[in-house]
Parts: structure tokens; C-alpha cells; sequence
């Protein structure tokens, strides 16, 4: 009996760094969060590579990550 096995791949880059990370992601068609910790400073103005959103922290991005894969899954 024939079997069909699917994977099934998400990747989310989360990075602080808008000008090497988030534009490596941009260029893959991935998506991506930028992280306001590290190298990133709103304050210097918006990012040069823009990500598919923006997190304060690690911990919401992570929970951003994880919420926007569980509304994707329903179906």
C-alpha cells in the first residue's frame, strides 16, 4: 500500500538586526519578526528592510509566531 508523506515547513525568522537578517528572510520569501532588542533602535527611524511585523521582545514575538500559525491551521 502506497503511503504519502507531506512535511509540512513554517519558518519565521525572529532577529534584531533589520539589515542582514531581516533582508536574507525578504530575499527566501520568508517571514519575519524584528525584535526591539539588540541591534535594532526605533528611535534611528523605521527599519531598512521592513520585516512582516515588529515585537517589542523575543517573548511576543514567539506569541505572535505562534498565533498567526494557529489562525493559519483553521480551517
Amino acid at each position: 500500500m502506497p503511503y504519502l508523506l507531506v512535511a509540512l515547513v513554517l519558518i519565521i525568522l525572529l532577529s534584531d538586526n533589520p539589515e542582514s537578517d531581516i533582508a536574507g528572510a525578504n530575499a527566501k520569501g520568508w517571514s519575519s519578526v524584528l525584535v526591539k532588542t539588540g541591534v535594532y533602535n526605533p528611535d534611528h527611524g523605521p527599519p531598512t528592510h521592513e520585516p512582516t511585523h515588529i515585537a517589542d521582545n523575543v517573548e511576543e514575538a514567539v506569541r505572535w509566531a505562534i498565533e498567526r500559525e494557529a489562525e493559519r491551521l483553521e480551517v
